[in-house]
């Protein structure tokens, strides 16, 4: 059905806002665990997916993408090699000759909702954050791998409020903060605390959008050998 409905150009954020809209989530188990709705996140999922594994995906927001949707990230920073020839491969190539080396954080968002849906062995579940993380030693003691250092199950709370945990094989942390490593007691610094002067951190990027721009002129001052993939800049 959501395939079907992926043809007609619905927005991608009514196709998960159909499956959010299904009955209370019932799964405890995943093969393959994959945290975060981010393009690491999509990319795990599909990678696993494609090797064999039945993976379920959980991400924090509405739609996939992290930052190339939620913070309109919506351009790459593309290296090339001195000949000219791409540096990254994999996932990412296909990504990137899919959506090209700028788009529209709506058509990220449709691309990655039909790349998910594509891999009949994804399940997907947005809109819910882990709050807690059970590690093998917290459950059981006498286990082989008692140091607390493996997860065995994590618990997520959904945007209604409602819980649900799931016990997996084995887990991804594709969050930007690293929210599993963290509940699950991982030594973790902020900013450049690491150095022991503080903990002050890089300022934010600001994106934003502009109207009444002239592309035909900027097009016109546009010197791609400055401002192209491997430029120099200004």
């Amino acid at each position: 059905m959501l395939r079907r409905i992926l043809g007609t150009g619905v927005p991608a954020v009514l196709f998960f806002a159909m499956l959010l809209a299904s009955p209370a989530f019932a799964q405890t188990h995943a093969s393959v665990l994959v945290v975060g709705g981010t393009p690491a996140g999509v990319a795990a999922a599909v990678t696993a997916a494609r090797q064999g594994s039945d993976v379920t995906l959980v991400g924090a927001d509405p739609v996939l993408g992290g930052i190339l949707t939620d913070a309109m990230m919506d351009q790459w920073d593309v290296n090339v090699a001195p000949d000219g020839a791409a540096i990254q491969g994999g996932l990412f190539r296909e990504v990137h000759a899919a959506l090209g080396d700028a788009f529209t954080p709506s058509d990220a968002a449709r691309y990655f909702a039909q790349l998910v849906l594509s891999e009949p062995r994804i399940h997907v579940v947005l809109q819910a954050r882990p709050i807690a993380v059970q590690t093998v030693a917290e459950n059981d003691p006498h286990a082989v791998d008692a140091s607390g250092r493996a997860v065995e199950s994590i618990t997520f709370a959904r945007a209604d409020g409602r819980t649900f945990t799931l016990r997996a094989d084995a887990v991804v942390d594709a969050t930007d903060d690293g929210d599993v490593a963290a509940l699950a007691g991982a030594r973790y610094d902020l900013g450049r605390q690491d150095t022991g002067v503080d903990e002050r951190m890089q300022a934010v990027t600001l994106m934003f959008t502009l109207r009444g721009v002239d592309w035909s002129a900027l097009a016109a001052h546009y010197d791609a050998a400055a401002y192209g993939p491997g430029g120099a800049g200004a």
